[in-house]
């Protein structure tokens, strides 16, 4: 479910959560990609969903003076991709938390491979995105140009 804003911007806090709200699902869906690539036929779908959000997020502005009215680099990377940390053993233990609560998709194995692909994908998105959105005021992409940024990092990293 998508939430729109219209060129609204928030105080810090609502802004906060409403950019942490996507956090859990855009942390399923990028180990999603990462464990499953396309065997599912799930990976554009996820995609999708996670340049959807992304774009969510570039929208969402703070009432502040600041130009671009944005949260800096490192909030952004903690708000977003908080749950993977900051290092392998972070993203080990956001799959073996991904692994206890899924009920839907097939087991996976945790292999070291694993762990270092989905930490080098979670690192060059967040780099990508984060410092988009601490920059830019509403930047011109479309849904679909977020879509093919996406792409372009997450397929170096498919199994």
């Amino acid at each position: 479910m998508k939430k729109y804003i219209y060129a609204m911007s928030k105080a810090r806090g609502p802004a906060k959560e409403h950019i942490e709200s996507y956090r859990k699902v855009i942390t399923d869906h990028l180990i999603e990609c990462i464990v499953y690539g396309d065997s599912l036929q799930c990976y554009a779908h996820w995609v999708g969903e996670l340049a959807a959000w992304f774009d969510d997020i570039n929208k969402t502005e703070l009432k502040i003076k600041r130009n671009p009215p944005k949260f800096k680099y490192k909030e952004y990377k903690e708000y977003v991709f908080g749950l993977f940390g900051n290092t392998t053993s972070d993203a080990r233990g956001a799959l073996l938390s991904y692994q206890a609560n899924n009920k839907y998709y097939p087991h996976f194995d945790i292999t070291r491979d694993l762990v270092l692909r989905l930490s080098g994908a979670v690192l060059d998105l967040s780099d990508m995105f984060c410092t988009e959105w601490s920059t830019s005021r509403g930047s011109d992409f479309s849904t679909n140009e977020i879509e093919t940024m996406i792409h372009s990092v997450l397929d170096e990293y498919l199994d």
